[in-house]
């Protein structure tokens, strides 16, 4: 028994060497790093070689080298303390420094395998083949001999191939992604209306992949119309950069430990930005938000803030020949019974009506009045100063839902004006001196009438 596995051993050597004989054939392994969520350039894919691997028909046979780095974590690797757990079993050529490789299948697994040989690799670590530039996102690793390898790359993500012939791989789901919205209650939307002065809640949550590694930039660019606040609670590991990208208006950095600590995770955090004066009433303010990590860069995620306005135009006369009226003064009133206050140019909301904002019609103004700077809603529009000569209008029930009230759309409102009512007590009087007269006059005829018969008689 001992002659035959001394001939065995021998046999195997023969076969070894002559394999080293024989040229080796190059195989190249194709990256497929296109993602669909953004775009990637000049990322870094090493090859490092494992095994060395030779074919004879269909039959593979793996080695490795002692001196391989990887070596010792190959010859303990062990899925649990037990020695059932082993996954491989190296027997020793002769003497020499190489090791047949046999695998225990049942304990096997490749991805786990990937991560326990990352783990020994440093900046000294042989390197067989590497890439660092793609066409169309494709990277090409060429010229790699037989074996088995694992692949790294710089965004994290990490392989184990056989180079037995030419292979692609895709990486498409090694990427972060990220959506941005607007906190509105208990809702997150794309879209949200608000008054000048108004401060808004802005939501950015980063999907971390699993086999992200380091840290990971988000990138913030707010609307002009838009001043910038701050994070409304510091999440761990998330912090504002110091030095915001060009034309950004801030950076939030999300930290390489927060990255290694929620893989596969979302991580969710907000900050906030008030709507200033600057906020046009006939513009749909836009506020982006993308991602960096490595040298990846995710699409943007956009969300939009809106303000509006009411003009009222204030006449006099009949629908078909209007005519402007000065001197009407207007306050709007909300459905919070509460009246609008123009501080500066920012709206605020005052309970009293004699603090309100209230603006006159005037030639000049042509007889209409704006409240500018108004989110959706149900407003009351009150006339509080009625031009002399004139009755007060109705006040007037206004919606505003994403539209400005101007132009052809703008409030109208109407004063009729006053007529002289009959005086009663004028009128009455001339009756009664009327009826007054012609009894006199009767009773004087009568008188005269009533004489001249007692004479004939």
């Amino acid at each position: 028994m001992k002659n035959f596995k001394r001939f065995a051993s021998v046999v195997m050597v023969i076969m070894m060497m002559l394999s080293m004989m024989l040229p080796a054939m190059a195989a190249s392994i194709t990256i497929i790093s296109s993602p669909t969520n953004g775009t990637d350039t000049q990322e870094t894919y090493k090859a490092y070689k494992i095994f060395d691997a030779t074919i004879s028909g269909e039959n593979i046979a793996y080695t490795i080298d002692s001196t391989n780095p990887f070596f010792n974590t190959i010859q303990n690797y062990s899925v649990n303390s037990d020695e059932e757990g082993q996954v491989f079993n190296l027997v020793r050529v002769n003497q020499t420094n190489t090791y047949i490789v046999n695998v225990n299948n049942a304990n096997f697994d490749a991805a786990l395998l990937a991560d326990a040989l990352k783990a020994v690799i440093t900046d000294d670590t042989a390197v067989a083949g590497s890439v660092s530039s793609s066409t169309n996102g494709n990277y090409v690793i060429n010229n790699l001999e037989e074996g088995y390898y694992l692949i790294t790359s710089t965004l994290g993500s990490k392989m184990i191939i056989d180079t037995l012939r030419d292979i692609t791989i895709n990486t498409k789901n090694t990427y972060p992604s990220l959506t941005k919205k607007i906190v509105d209650g208990e809702n997150r939307v794309d879209t949200i209306t608000a008054d000048r002065g108004n401060t808004i809640t802005f939501e950015i949550s980063v999907e971390i992949p699993m086999t992200a590694v380091g840290a990971i930039t988000v990138h913030d660019i707010l609307d002009s119309s838009m001043t910038l606040g701050a994070l409304v609670e510091n999440t761990i590991g998330v912090s504002v950069s110091e030095s915001a990208c060009e034309g950004c208006t801030v950076d939030y950095v999300i930290s390489a430990e927060t990255v290694a600590n929620n893989l596969g995770q979302t991580v969710t955090f907000q900050y906030t930005a008030t709507l200033n004066t600057d906020a046009t009433t006939a513009t749909a303010h836009k506020n982006n938000a993308w991602l960096t990590y490595s040298n990846f860069t995710s699409v943007k995620d956009e969300v939009t803030v809106c303000t509006y306005q009411l003009d009222v135009f204030k006449y006099t006369g009949t629908d078909e020949n209007k005519s402007g009226l000065a001197g009407a003064g207007f306050v709007l009133m909300n459905s919070d019974n509460k009246y609008y206050c123009n501080n500066n140019g920012n709206v605020t909301w005052v309970e009293a009506i004699n603090d309100a904002t209230e603006y006159i019609t005037s030639e000049e103004n042509g007889y209409i009045v704006v409240f500018a700077g108004i989110k959706n809603g149900n407003y009351t529009l009150v006339e509080k100063t009625v031009p002399v000569g004139y009755n007060p209008a109705q006040n007037a029930s206004v919606t505003i839902n994403n539209a400005n009230k101007t132009g052809d759309t703008q409030i109208t409102v109407l004063n009729q004006s006053g007529t002289e009512l009959p005086s009663t007590g004028g009128i009455g009087t001339t009756i009664f001196y009327c009826l007054g007269g012609a009894m006199v006059v009767g009773a004087f005829v009568l008188l005269i009438t009533k004489k001249r018969m007692n004479r004939e008689m």
